[in-house]
């Protein structure tokens, strides 16, 4: 009986691409206050760095279950209009005051999120604060040319 032979493959690996070196992230001193009104591409990164690890964070995982557990107790109590551990009824009032914890909750589970999708973008210009109340792009109006009914 003839032998069998059976050939290996060869596993290949291609090299590696080298990776796109960013530059390094702008290192701030946690110790101070941020300086908000630095709106600097190199500082708006650096945040959007610090808000990623917050994001992955085992911390921020257990406050986002907790928040979660919270936000789904208000919801039946609004829903029921009733304390979910005594049964006690609940007012209007009682219940627009839970609609406000339960909006204030939601906007604090979603804001790192919002900060890192609003900075976390390269390349694109971040805008200035304008300072102007109307707009900066009033029209000058000509009061010999408005008519009787503007």
């Amino acid at each position: 009986m003839p032998k069998k032979t059976t050939t290996k493959a060869k596993k290949v690996t291609k090299k590696r691409e080298k990776a796109v070196e960013n530059e390094p992230v702008k290192v701030l001193d946690l110790h101070k206050p941020f300086d908000l009104t630095d709106v600097s591409r190199e500082t708006l990164e650096s945040y959007t760095f610090y808000l990623k690890e917050l994001v992955n964070s085992a911390g921020w995982k257990l406050m986002s279950q907790v928040l979660e557990g919270n936000l789904s107790i208000l919801e039946r109590q609004i829903i029921t209009k009733k304390q979910v551990l005594t049964g006690a009824a609940l007012s209007n009032e009682d219940v627009d005051k839970l609609r406000d914890q339960h909006e204030i909750l939601t906007e604090l589970m979603q804001k790192p999120h919002e900060l890192i999708a609003k900075y976390g973008k390269p390349g694109e210009p971040i805008p200035s604060p304008d300072y102007d109340p109307y707009g900066g792009d009033r029209k000058t109006v000509n009061a010999a040319t408005m008519s009787d009914s503007t």
